[in-house]
């Protein structure tokens, strides 16, 4: 298994020479501005420095906009070393075999309740958080409602292996959501055996084709 964690799109926010002026056109002007962006009302009956932080300035909502671009900026060297480590496990022919996992530790808190940037409460804004997945048997596009969170990775992560997590470890396989499409003429065969074996253990055959178990 090869755990690979970038710093982007931490601070500093410092993109790549390369990436350091790129803008798509159809990429947003600015951050995420939810209704509760540097708002007064929405927020007076909150807790701590919630309900008491100063409305942003002119100038700190530009920080926060130019924060958000360069984490974007940052984001495309991610995409390019995880084209890289695509890449490298294609020439070694394991793609069959491997599963990619990425996701981040935090979500993205740009102006939420007037605070610039970081992350320091549990609101969904900055504990809402991506799990991409692909691998064999996983269908390009789909995706699950139910819920999972951190915890959830590592007993995922040993079944895929085809392992049962032991009774002590927090969290639950995600597995039978991932291949849960695997199914039907020549999509079983895509997923490993020992993979497909931890599936069936948690759900069953019959709703393996069924994400709603």
């Amino acid at each position: 298994m090869a755990y690979v964690a970038p710093k982007a799109a931490h601070e500093p926010f410092n993109p790549a020479p390369w990436y350091a002026s790129h803008w798509e056109a159809a990429w947003p002007d600015h951050e995420p501005r939810t209704p509760n962006w540097n708002c007064t009302a929405c927020r007076a009956d909150h807790h701590g420095n919630v309900g008491t932080e100063p409305l942003l300035t002119e100038q700190a909502a530009r920080v926060v906009t130019g924060v958000f671009k360069n984490r974007w900026r940052t984001l495309m060297s991610v995409d390019d070393l995880i084209a890289d480590v695509v890449a490298a496990v294609d020439s070694i022919g394991l793609s069959d075999s491997t599963y990619f996992l990425h996701s981040s530790d935090h979500g993205f808190q740009l102006g939420q309740f007037n605070i610039p940037m970081d992350k320091r409460h549990v609101y969904e804004w900055d504990t809402r958080v991506h799990f991409l997945a692909r691998g064999p048997g996983i269908k390009p596009g789909t995706d699950f409602a139910a819920p999972a969170t951190h915890v959830d990775v590592a007993p995922t992560i040993l079944g895929l292996a085809g392992l049962e997590a032991p009774p002590s470890m927090d969290g639950r396989s995600v597995v039978p959501f991932l291949i849960a499409g695997a199914r039907g003429a020549g999509a079983s065969e895509e997923v490993p055996p020992a993979t497909r074996q931890h599936a069936v253990s948690l759900v069953g055959d019959d709703a393996l084709g069924d994400a709603s178990f």
